[in-house]
């Protein structure tokens, strides 16, 4: 009788078995065929093989496979890394597949990390792509365009963590970068970029999907807010048009801010001039019937402009970088310029009398606010002091407004228009308004606002001569002529790359 045992052996092997016995070869297993009745096969030794193809299935507990002399994970061995013998070197072995975990987006630091659409990985972590990822295509701009308008104010988030409570989630997404901004009050100016990770429309909040660095606070007299932040290829604008962002309100807005990954090129104007703070105007008041004159000392004084210390308030002294109010008085007390990169100047005094016997004091000039490296903090140009009220008049001149932010992250950025910051001028004082009447003259004068802040950050940058501006602006005229409001001082103005060209304040470059 003929009987087959099917034994897995190796292709050499030493064997005892009857003369009868006949051994065939199958690729790592052996068949012994006994042609009749032979010796017992269980002196059959089979000898060591390391090739992985000479071991059967389940030689290897689990997922394991045996390679060489051992049992190895393929996902992860990194000598073994998919296949047996796929080496990684210095690599990570990861799902299988070789990875650097110093630059892979999917194995960014460790396996199994995977960077954002918004990031890239550098040195073994996941950090915000320096130009954007273009996501938000091509801009040109041919006619006067307010850019995005995505934004809101009420920001509020602590330090270390990622869910954000805002007034607003209108037109936010998620995946949509954006830049969060301390507006006014404590460590005003600081500013950090970031990723929503969601949008919850029902308790106003927007979770990001990286921790905040530092705290931002919508309490008190503090002000935070949200702006999207656009994600161009290139941008350009158009000779004789303009791009500019909605302008501050005491909640939101002053802020431009925009990144390309390739050409941005200005034939036209990128204006931020006047929207950031606010100075104060009693001219709604007029429209509503209501006169501000003095009847007695310290009863129309003017107001001081918004700064990052707060909103405007009555005050002859400085606000922070707002210009401080003149004192109430029979004529001409002048409001004084905001102050940032630089201080104002201060407002004229007033000639007193009615009211005030002394002569009125104009107001004190807005103080340097903020720092000068931009990458840290970006602040508004404070706003400039209200003018005071005389005896007779309509209403004093309003101070005025600071310049904004513009924030351009590019490869290249060309200016052949104007990229302007300014603050814009103090209004004189109104002595008759059909709403409100008035008569006589000496209505007090506001002072300039000062210049914001512009960023630019670029591989090569090409400036224009002064076609670059962040300064303050002067301040009105009293009703009676002369005795003007003070002016506004400069922005500040910070170009990162290779730089061509000139701005007005001179730019911070690194």
């Amino acid at each position: 009788m003929q009987r087959r045992l099917w034994l897995a052996l190796p292709v050499t092997f030493a064997v005892a078995v009857a003369a009868c016995a006949q051994v065939v070869g199958l690729g790592g297993y052996e068949k012994v065929e006994c042609l009749d009745d032979c010796a017992d096969v269980a002196n059959v030794e089979p000898a060591v093989d390391a090739s992985p193809e000479a071991q059967p299935p389940s030689d290897c507990a689990g997922t394991s496979t045996r390679c060489g002399g051992a049992c190895v994970e393929l996902s992860t061995d990194v000598n073994n890394c998919g296949t047996c013998g796929t080496a990684c070197g210095t690599a990570s072995c990861c799902k299988g597949a070789c990875a650097d975990t110093t630059t892979s987006p999917t194995s960014c630091g460790a396996c199994g990390i995977t960077c954002l659409g918004t990031e890239s990985c550098a040195a073994g972590a996941c950090r915000l792509l320096a130009l954007g990822n273009g996501a938000d295509g091509p801009l040109a701009i041919t006619t006067d365009t307010v850019i995005d308008g995505v934004l809101t104010g009420g920001l509020a988030i602590a330090a270390g963590t990622r869910v954000a409570s805002v007034a607003s989630t209108v037109g936010f997404a998620a995946g949509d970068l954006v830049l969060v901004h301390q507006t006014r009050g404590p460590a005003a100016g600081t500013y950090e970029l970031g990723t929503i990770e969601k949008v919850d429309t029902a308790s106003t909040t927007i979770t990001m999907a990286r921790a905040v660095t530092h705290g931002f606070s919508s309490t008190g007299k503090a002000r935070a807010q949200m702006v999207r932040v656009p994600q161009h290829t290139t941008v350009s604008v158009a000779p004789g048009v303009t791009l500019t962002a909605p302008p501050w309100d005491g909640t939101r807005g002053g802020i431009l801010v925009f990144e390309a990954g390739g050409a941005v090129q200005v034939a036209g104007a990128i204006n931020m001039t006047g929207r950031g703070f606010q100075g104060y105007n009693h001219g709604p008041a007029c429209a509503g019937g209501a006169r501000y004159a003095c009847t007695t000392a310290d009863t129309a004084n003017g107001f001081a402009g918004e700064s990052a210390d707060g909103p405007a308030l009555v005050s002859n002294a400085p606000n922070g970088g707002g210009g401080g109010g003149s004192q109430d008085g029979q004529d001409c007390g002048g409001g004084a310029g905001g102050g940032h990169g630089t201080a104002g100047t201060a407002g004229s005094n007033g000639a007193g009398g009615v009211c005030r016997a002394a002569p009125q004091l104009g107001g004190a000039a807005g103080m340097v606010a903020g720092v000068d490296d931009l990458s840290v903090a970006l602040l508004f140009g404070g706003a400039g002091g209200e003018g005071s009220g005389d005896e007779d008049g309509a209403y004093p001149g309003a101070g005025g407004n600071g310049g904004g932010i513009i924030s351009i992250r590019a490869q290249t950025v060309t200016v052949a228009g104007g990229l302007k910051a300014n603050g814009s001028p103090g209004a004189s004082g109104v002595q008759v308004s059909a709403a409100c009447g008035g008569s006589g003259c000496g209505m007090g004068a506001g002072g300039g606002g000062a210049g914001g802040a512009i960023s630019i950050r670029a591989t090569a940058v090409s400036l224009g001569a002064n076609l670059v501006s962040a300064t303050g602006d002067i301040g009105g005229a009293c009703t009676c002529g002369g005795m003007p409001g003070g002016s506004g001082g400069s922005g500040r103005i910070a170009v990162t790359g290779t730089v061509s060209g000139t701005t007005t304040p001179a730019y911070i470059g690194k």
